[in-house]
């Protein structure tokens, strides 16, 4: 694909992204009728919990086995549903915060690496300002994910933090778990579970586990429906489940976007599936995109 033509096609998803957003928050949820406010304090489902010394986040277990991936009551590209087994892996409990990503920009002195931009700093819409060369948390907005962070921000973050970021298939386990639930924390939903389009609790983002209680996923990782959506390693291809192996996936050897997981505070409750599949250009960043990471060990 020529310069031109991917220049058309990310103004084209930019277009689309907008539009939807704006859409989504005008969207009646009749599910919405629990309006019990969330249980503030962590409460781990998980029986395995480790912390980064890099950068103190909290990873939850998620144990070698197979799993139903994909979905038969979504779009076309999460079909067919497939047998997965993936060896075990740690996921962080939460996305990465903007006091983290902070920590990142000023101990590697850059927010670019490899010719890519890793943050859209001079937007409106983050909340990580510089003075005097030294990156800090906006007031108030330390412990919210940080967004406006490209794919190459994201996987440098991780790879800096001695991680990666998590195949898709190993997050969407990790979502899931292993009897196929809808939402990390089963079927039926309500705006006490997570923050999407429809939940009017938060202007934009939550604070990262302010969901904890009702919202957690079986294996105990937080806000893996709404708030933001989430970079992860693979390339994007709408018909790549039909020829997936069973182990150990990573995607598509090359592509155009990469996956994005998850749903965000601008998007209904059905893009908030774990099943549900979006994508966009690694080299761009958008308010509602952020980012968790993963390992082997």
């Amino acid at each position: 694909m020529n310069s031109p033509q991917r220049k058309l096609l990310v103004i084209c998803l930019a277009l689309f992204a907008v539009l939807t957003a704006c859409r989504a928050k005008t969207t009646h949820n009749p599910t919405n009728t629990i309006e019990t406010e969330p249980t503030l304090a962590p409460s781990l489902r998980a029986a395995s919990t480790q912390i980064s010394p890099k950068d103190g986040m909290v990873a939850v277990y998620v144990p070698a086995g197979e799993f139903e991936m994909g979905s038969k009551d979504g779009d076309y590209n999460e079909r067919p549903i497939h047998m997965v087994y993936l060896d075990a892996f740690w996921i962080d409990q939460t996305e990465v915060t903007n006091a983290m990503f902070a920590q990142f920009l000023n101990n590697m002195g850059s927010q670019k690496g490899e010719g890519e931009n890793w943050l859209d700093s001079a937007s409106q819409y983050i909340h990580i300002s510089r003075t005097n060369d030294i990156w800090q948390a906006d007031e108030g907005y330390a412990n919210h994910p940080a967004v406006k962070v490209t794919w190459y921000g994201a996987n440098a973050y991780c790879e800096w933090a001695g991680r990666r970021l998590p195949t898709e298939a190993e997050w969407e386990k990790a979502a899931r778990g292993m009897d196929g639930r809808t939402y990390p924390w089963g079927e039926s939903t309500s705006c006490r579970h997570a923050n999407y389009g429809s939940c009017d609790k938060f202007p934009t983002t939550s604070p990262v586990g302010y969901y904890s209680g009702a919202g957690a996923s079986p294996y105990g990782a937080f806000d893996m429906a709404g708030n933001v959506w989430e970079w992860v390693h693979d390339w994007y291809d709408s018909d790549y489940y039909g020829g997936s192996p069973m182990e150990n996936p990573t995607g598509p050897d090359s592509g155009i976007y990469r996956v994005l997981r998850g749903g965000c505070c601008y998007y209904d409750v059905f893009m908030s599936r774990s099943a549900f599949r979006y994508y966009f250009p690694d080299e761009m960043y958008d308010h509602f995109i952020g980012f968790r990471c993963a390992s082997s060990s």
